[in-house]
């Protein structure tokens, strides 16, 4: 076998030359990570195997210095003694290169499944508990959506996922503590991918839902909207190119339907099932996972389930969905005019039933510029306050004639609420309709 590496590396003629130089490695900082890849994925000739390592490596360290714990690639260290491993496992004759190495005496030193595509080893327990001695889940929103995770939000239609989300969104602008009650531990800029609403309807519904905020303080983060649905030219790859440069804390997408049906529309397929909801996680956790962002993917009920008391079983779409969400929650129409239930359905991270179900309110002002989102009352029993029938819940014609006299008078619509036992939203409908 030739020792002759710098003749190797500069005889045009010779098949390993051409071989080599296809790699794209660069000479002078091998990318030792690279090439026992392709070591691993091209000829069984163990000779030319053996002509690769020594041309490619020989410029390296490795076999100069037999002390090194490590070859310094292009971005990163490898571990010597990983590298040793897989030559050997793959028949290299390590001592022709004058390497002494024993498999059993010579441990792997942090062995990375990806230096060798074919092989991934089960991790061992103690390993396990090392790297991750010190980690604890955190969330955007305790106990609703999980920091870095694909979380779900479902709800029947009509109810205010949008408002709730958007919302949501604003929270994380204004670097608020609290949503809805849940504590907040993840602000950032919020790209909100929009595949249902026109523009222009978007905006009569974002722009009540931001004044409020405006009153608090200066917006420390950004919203920004991708509207699919009047940009029907655009790709996956183009919803991947914002994130890309945006680089989102949240990334909402509204919602799973309209999402499935533009992802077919590219891919050209009609089927919902398992395999392509397998398609969808993939997509996403490469956009956590690469961009360091959470992802939100709104969804609806299925049709006749109105009144159920709140599981993931009700969620459009097929059951791998919720299997692969890390948290899904709910939001379910009460009794009560305006009045919404929150209820936490899926966790990971919480014991079942540790979390309880939230009785909350989207209303607006008398004159519909402002939108707000309130929480009414905490752990309320579901059953009680759940929305069964279509008639809803009635109020006496003397309270509602009482209710417009008060206001006439000059009295808030918070202060009558009070006095009389409804919700403030209900009084401003009251007076509304009176006028």
């Amino acid at each position: 076998m030739s020792k002759n590496i710098f003749e190797l590396r500069n005889t045009e003629g010779n098949h390993l030359f051409e071989v080599i130089t296809s790699m794209n490695i660069n000479f002078d900082k091998p990318d030792a990570k690279q090439l026992i890849a392709y070591i691993n994925t091209t000829t069984e000739d163990e000779e030319r195997k053996a002509f690769i390592i020594e041309t490619v490596l020989g410029a390296t360290d490795f076999f100069a210095n037999t002390n090194a714990d490590e070859i310094q690639s292009m971005n990163y260290t490898v571990p010597k003694t990983d590298i040793l491993h897989i030559l050997d496992r793959n028949k290299v004759d390590l001592p022709d290169f004058g390497i002494p190495f024993n498999a059993v005496e010579q441990a792997y030193k942090g062995y990375d499944p990806a230096l060798d595509p074919d092989i991934v080893n089960p991790t061992r327990d103690i390993d396990l508990l090392e790297w991750y001695k010190d980690y604890s889940p955190k969330f955007v929103v305790d106990p609703l959506i999980f920091l870095g995770g694909f979380n779900i939000v479902g709800a029947e239609r009509a109810t205010g996922k949008t408002r709730l989300c958007l919302s949501l969104a604003y929270h994380m602008i204004f670097g608020m503590k609290e949503f809805l009650g849940c504590p907040m531990d993840g602000h950032g800029d919020v790209l909100f991918v929009n595949l249902e609403i026109p523009e222009s309807d978007f905006k009569l519904i974002l722009e009540p839902i931001r004044i409020p905020f405006l009153r608090e303080g200066p917006e420390l983060h950004t919203l920004y909207t991708l509207n699919i649905q009047e940009n029907l030219k655009l790709t996956i790859e183009d919803i991947e190119n914002q994130i890309a440069r945006i680089r989102p804390r949240l990334v909402i997408i509204d919602s799973f339907k309209m999402f499935m049906s533009f992802l077919n529309r590219n891919e050209q397929k009609t089927e919902l099932n398992n395999e392509s909801v397998l398609e969808i996680f993939t997509l996403i956790k490469g956009w956590r996972k690469q961009y360091n962002s959470t992802v939100l993917l709104t969804n609806h009920t299925n049709k006749g389930t109105s009144g159920q008391d709140g599981h993931a079983d009700l969620l459009y779409g097929p059951g791998a969905l919720y299997d692969y969400a890390d948290q899904v929650f709910m939001l379910r129409k009460a009794k009560g005019d305006s009045q919404l239930l929150l209820k936490l359905v899926k966790s990971r991270y919480k014991k079942e039933g540790s979390i309880g179900v939230n009785l909350i309110s989207i209303s607006d002002n008398p004159d519909e510029t402002e939108i707000f989102l309130e929480l009414l009352e905490e752990n309320v029993d579901e059953s009680e306050y759940i929305f069964r029938n279509s008639s809803g819940k009635s109020h006496p014609p003397e309270m509602i004639l009482r209710a417009q006299e008060l206001c006439a008078e000059g009295r808030s619509t918070r202060d009558v609420g009070k006095e009389l036992g409804v919700h403030h939203a209900t009084v401003a409908r009251w007076v509304k309709k009176a006028s």
